[in-house]
């Protein structure tokens, strides 16, 4: 077993906290946002880590020798990539309406696109590889997000209680029992020229909603995005909170928006977002429909359950990721049969790989590579231990 120390980018995109990340990792704030703290070998921002003295790319030390840095196994079902990303995103204002989706269609579009000749870069493409995006969020603080479409009845009741003539057919159908993603998807379509007059109308009224954090979210929407019915899309979804240390789970073809707080997000290596409103970025109605889970959920807060000794696991059955929390106490010992990211959480903790001793407080990270050997974390603080899942459900069954 290796252990290399990290060091990984941070994106500045505009609807990121400014202190939120910073603080997690107790240093000074930048005078830019701060939204997203990038841990893996994404392509297009890869950590960088320290391998005999030199700092190298993790995509390029992949590349030099896939099964020594990731596993056999790993390789065999994956190919010579890294199937997961870690994230810490910190939000202080709502991400778009969005859906990954499902492996399938994420495969069969992106071949499309790549026949059709569209540049992966291109603002309209909506494909920008093969893979699904499975994405679980783990709150590390107060977290709020859309999640799912709320049961008719609500999102109807929602309606109700606003009073807006023009949405009278939309409540009309929820109440007869059309499936809410329908419903949404119908919103999407409302005539350009009445969106205007439809989002402020729904403004208006935001404040009749007795859950006063929807209210206000419409209404911080409504200021932010003034003719994207999307905002009227969000009086459908379930809205969701959790406290440190809860999870959810997003599922191919569920909408969500992560709305406002810091968070550990844990998702597959890909770039495949289809976008329903609430953004200035591209958004493809269309492609949206082939992925979009038209039927209610009900939101799942997940707890990181008791496995044996240090360890908790969050209850999400998923090949590209695997994620465990490990409370640390005293020193705990561990042999690594596949790459792996150890992030810190709280507390001031060492890894030890033989003679070489990493130590990493919240907001850091050390990547472990198989070799046989074991690994050590000591002193006293919590971390998540995040692995390919197909690796820790084959061993689970064997």
């Amino acid at each position: 077993m290796t252990v290399w120390r990290m060091h990984n980018p941070i994106m500045n995109y505009a609807w990121g906290s400014r202190d939120a990340i910073a603080r997690l990792q107790g240093r000074a704030p930048t005078d830019r946002p701060e939204a997203e703290l990038w841990m893996g070998a994404h392509p297009l921002a890869p950590s960088v880590v320290e391998v005999d003295g030199r700092e190298l790319p993790l995509t390029a030390v992949i590349e030099e020798n896939p099964a020594a840095a990731l596993g056999t196994a790993v390789v065999d079902r994956f190919g010579p990539r890294l199937p997961f990303l870690v994230k810490i995103l910190a939000a202080s204002e709502p991400l778009s309406l969005q859906v990954h989706p499902p492996a399938e269609v994420a495969a069969r579009g992106y071949a499309a696109e790549e026949r059709a000749g569209v540049d992966r870069r291109a603002a309209e493409r909506v494909y920008r590889d093969p893979y699904p995006k499975p994405e679980m969020l783990v709150a590390l603080e107060p977290f709020q997000a859309l999640l799912g479409f709320a049961p008719g009845a609500v999102s109807a009741a929602r309606l109700t209680a606003l009073d807006v003539g023009q949405l009278e057919p939309l409540r009309g159908w929820l109440a007869a029992g059309e499936s809410p993603g329908e419903a949404f998807l119908a919103v999407l379509q409302w005539p350009s020229e009445e969106c205007a007059g439809l989002v402020r109308a729904v403004a208006d009224a935001a404040h009749r909603l007795t859950d006063a954090d929807l209210g206000a979210l419409v209404t911080e929407l409504a200021a932010a995005y003034p003719t994207d019915p999307g905002v009227v899309g969000v009086l459908l979804m379930n809205v969701v909170r959790l406290e440190p240390l809860q999870a959810i789970y997003i599922p191919p073809g569920c909408i969500h928006a992560y709305v406002r707080g810091t968070g550990l997000e844990i998702l597959g290596n890909s770039d495949n977002v289809i976008r329903g409103g609430l953004t200035h970025k591209h958004v493809a109605r269309g492609e949206l429909r082939n992925s979009l889970d038209v039927q209610p959920l009900q939101p799942e807060i997940l707890h990181p359950i008791w496995i044996s000794g240090v360890e908790r696991r969050w209850p999400v059955r998923q090949e590209e990721f695997d994620v465990t929390l490990l409370v640390v106490e005293r020193p705990y010992r561990f042999t690594p049969v596949s790459a792996e990211i150890l992030v810190g959480i709280s507390g001031a903790l060492t890894v030890r790989d033989g003679e070489t001793e990493f130590s990493f407080g919240p907001g850091a990270s050390v990547f472990l590579t198989p070799d046989g050997a074991s690994a050590e974390i000591a002193g006293s603080g919590t971390v998540a231990r995040v692995r390919p899942g197909c690796v820790v459900h084959r061993d689970a069954q064997t």
